[in-house]
């Protein structure tokens, strides 16, 4: 046996009687010298054959690296390990005849933390007296029952329950400072924590008196993401947690987040719903409301959604177009139904707000925007009764707003004075179609002012041809008529 191989001392491992007899079953020196040639092979080949106890107790005894030693306590190790308490006994005791600098070297390796390495690291720091590292309170919390080693669905929920019974068992005093390390060890990268709990660490973290940055830490950094079969008992938990903290605390975890667009990327259905919940003023940074614009701006039954909207087109530069036009479109339609048959909404105040925001002036892409809500909310009748603000606001449009208000006012029965104001407004800086459209409404004006055939004369040199020809037939009228 001078050259075992690799398969053959898989095999000498695989049967060697129980974990407790393999423990105890004398090593020779052909055993000790095949381990060390194929050591870096054997482990990943005694993990994948469910053996990877062995594997460890094999490292031990062959003075392996730790690393292999650790290894073996995880996954299928440890479940070996627990279903022989005889051969765990036999472990500890095997790991402890190492003496207390082995064992500090030991946990060394064990670095920041190692959930299942936990059980043995504790019994042989304790046995030898030594220091125990900060990471051990943290690792006494535990791990779920039907938790695998590979994060699932639902995971989530099991972690944060059983996080919760461990420090309620407690004693208040250890509840306390256990749950002062946990949120630490939730908001700090460098810190070391076992724990899958996804977006349920942050109703934990307010539950563990976490402070507002604290808590919204976390979604910062990974947005919060609910599923939607989970998200009304994801929010019923967050919301019962913000409760226990008070109207107070609910303020200020809004006033923290709605100058951070990071926070309002991350949380942003959170912060508007505490906004809800909590009867709280709403928010008036201009951050809050772009990331409204983007994220939460679909019509909802019972969330003040009217009063959010006029808000949110009383800031600035706000509001963007829709990412994805047409389906944006639908979701949109299909949720202004639900809001209207609930009452909810006030269709001649929502168009007013809407024109404000032409009316202030706002860039491009927000004036595309006010079209697409326009379109959206079905509002192109109750716009066709504020004529004389569309027709007053159109210096100052430009691109897809000056069109869709032009052919929305083309529309009306307008009379000479109002047909020459768009006329004079929108023939020298229209789209082709716009211009040919309101070209073809001056044929039937009879009073001409001198400005209106200037402007006329000036489309009839430009590059249409088919508008020139337009507007020369029109000044032909127009000097029959003189």
């Amino acid at each position: 046996m001078s050259d075992l191989g690799l398969q053959e001392l898989v095999g000498w491992v695989e049967h060697s009687g129980t974990l407790s007899q393999f423990m105890h079953r004398p090593l020779g020196e052909e055993i000790v010298a095949a381990y060390r040639r194929h050591a870096r092979r054997l482990h990943p080949r005694l993990h994948m054959a469910g053996l990877s106890a062995r594997g460890a107790v094999l490292a031990l005894r062959c003075d392996g690296a730790l690393t292999h030693v650790l290894a073996g306590m995880r996954a299928s190790g440890r479940n070996e390990f627990l279903a022989e308490p005889e051969a765990w006994e036999s472990w500890v005791q095997l790991c402890s005849s190492r003496g207390a600098q082995w064992t500090e070297r030991l946990v060394a390796a064990a670095g920041g933390g190692d959930l299942d390495a936990h059980p043995l690291l504790e019994r042989l720091v304790t046995e030898h007296g030594l220091s125990e590292p900060g990471w051990f309170r943290l690792a006494r919390l535990g791990h779920p029952d039907g938790v695998g080693v590979v994060p699932e669905a639902g995971d989530e929920v099991l972690w944060y329950r059983h996080l919760l019974e461990a420090l309620d068992a407690m004693p208040q005093a250890e509840r306390a400072e256990t749950g002062a390390a946990v949120v630490e060890a939730l908001t700090d990268h460098s810190t070391w924590h076992p724990w899958h709990l996804g977006d349920w660490a942050v109703p934990l973290l307010v539950r563990l008196g976490a402070t507002e940055e604290q808590v919204l830490w976390r979604p910062r950094e990974w947005p919060v993401s609910v599923t939607a079969g989970e998200r009304e008992r994801y929010h019923d938990e967050f919301l019962a947690a913000v409760v226990e903290r008070g109207h107070g605390f609910a303020a200020e975890v809004v006033a923290v987040a709605e100058g951070d667009p990071l926070a309002l990327r991350g949380a942003l259905d959170l912060v508007e719903l505490l906004v809800h919940h909590h009867d709280l003023p709403l928010p008036t940074r201009r951050e809050y409301w772009k990331a409204w614009w983007r994220d939460s701006s679909t019509p909802k039954v019972g969330r003040r959604w009217q009063e959010q909207f006029l808000a949110a087109c009383a800031v600035r530069d706000a509001m963007a177009p829709f990412a994805e036009p047409e389906e944006r479109m639908r979701e949109v339609e299909d949720a202004a139904v639900a809001v209207r048959t609930a009452g909810e909404v006030d269709d001649a105040a929502l168009t007013g707000a809407l024109i404000a925001v032409w009316e202030r002036g706002d860039r491009v892409s927000s004036q595309r925007a006010v079209v697409q809500w326009v379109q959206a909310l079905a509002l192109a009748d109750r716009l066709r009764v504020e004529r004389a603000r569309l027709i007053a606001v159109l210096p100052v449009l430009d691109g897809v707003a000056v069109t869709f208000v032009t052919e929305l006012l083309l529309t009306l029965d307008l009379d000479e004075a109002e047909l020459t104001e768009i006329a004079l407004v929108v023939l020298p800086h229209g789209s082709r179609a716009v211009v040919r459209k309101v070209l073809g409404a001056l044929e039937g004006i009879e009073a001409v002012s001198g400005e209106l055939v200037e402007t006329v004369a000036m489309v009839a040199d430009g590059a249409d041809v088919r508008a020139a020809q337009q507007a020369r037939v029109l000044i032909e009228i127009w000097g029959g008529n003189g």
